[in-house]
């Protein structure tokens, strides 16, 4: 049996709208398998998914496996357990691809645990304890730098690497599990480049497996700081030579961001003063010292919202989230227009 140099792995859900054009991107790229695992679609995606799979990968391995709806980190982890690549893609089903730059990437002559792609002039090698615990901490505080980001696609792990180190998604985070096994997967790596040719296309859609309103944002928080204080205390077996201070200070500053993001998320997705009171409550009592007071944001919309919250504007916080949302409307409007 033909071993492929990358096996593509495109979990799906109500993607109907997304497959021809994702399918028509990747059917040039040669030496590959494509495995589809959908994650309990109630749309037309499977048809779609088989109507155009069987006309585009006659010269590629093709799979379809149809999962239950347990979220995107659960049809990921069984793709990456079929998979028989070199190395593996994740490719998000309403996003696109460059085959002819993939394509060329195949060709080379490469051996690294992860190779991350971008539009960034930099091209650099990470091997050093100091180097990848500087890219951790990046994907942590800012997601991540332009050259690595904290989400899995635009890179290429290899498959032995993730097999091996038993790196998989959690399925039982649903926001922030991208960031969680890239800093699994950089602490494990005894090589990563950072390459040049970008191939990956994202476009942002309302629908999207990865993307859109999640109503239990803030409920994630206790599971996503506990998963990351797991994998940052293990730093210290795979990275011995890293001060124990700067694991706490990393921790601390995990908590701090996961606690800020879903607060900020949460005033601009219909969640109540009062409900992100409780969090806040809960927060300190469960997972960290870290309160309102303690949060400084750079970015300007956050700035704002932290303002009001910190000096309890009730009043002007309940006419910032009709405006916020009165502007998501106005926006769905438009593109309906």
């Amino acid at each position: 049996m033909r071993c492929p140099k990358i096996s593509i792995i495109i979990p799906t859900y109500n993607s109907e709208k997304y497959i021809y054009e994702l399918f028509a991107s990747i059917k040039n790229v040669k030496n590959s398998e494509i495995i589809v695992v959908d994650d309990g679609s109630k749309d037309k995606t499977i048809s779609e998914i088989r109507t155009w799979g069987a006309r585009m990968f006659e010269e590629n391995d093709f799979y379809v496996i149809i999962n239950q709806h347990k979220g995107p980190s659960v049809s990921r982890n069984i793709g990456i357990k079929e998979a028989r690549g070199k190395y593996i893609i994740f490719i998000d089903s309403d996003d696109l691809v460059r085959s002819d730059v993939l394509n060329y990437i195949c060709s080379l002559d490469i051996h690294y645990d992860i190779i991350s792609f971008s539009k960034s002039p930099e091209r650099k090698i990470i091997n050093t304890d100091t180097e990848k615990f500087g890219l951790i901490n990046e994907v942590v505080i800012h997601s991540g730098i332009p050259s690595y980001t904290a989400a899995p696609w635009g890179k290429m792990y290899s498959r032995k690497f993730i097999l091996d180190n038993e790196i998989l998604f959690s399925p039982l985070v649903h926001r922030g599990e991208d960031l969680l096994f890239n800093v699994e997967a950089i602490q494990n790596a005894k090589s990563i480049l950072l390459e040049q040719y970008d191939f990956y296309l994202v476009r942002l859609t309302s629908n999207s497996i990865t993307r859109g309103t999640d109503m239990k944002v803030l409920m994630n928080s206790k599971e996503f700081v506990k998963l990351g204080m797991k994998v940052l205390d293990s730093i210290e077996t795979t990275m011995p030579l890293i001060n124990n201070k700067k694991i706490i200070d990393l921790k601390r500053n995990l908590q701090k961001k996961s606690f800020s993001t879903d607060i900020s998320y949460a005033l601009r997705h219909n969640y109540t003063v009062y409900q992100i009171d409780d969090y806040e409550k809960w927060f300190k009592r469960n997972c960290a010292d870290v309160s309102i007071e303690d949060i400084q944001e750079e970015n300007v919309i956050k700035k704002i919202e932290f303002f009001l919250l910190r000096h309890n504007k009730r009043n002007l916080i309940k006419c910032y989230i009709w405006l916020i949302n009165a502007f998501q409307q106005l926006r769905k409007f438009v593109k309906w227009c």
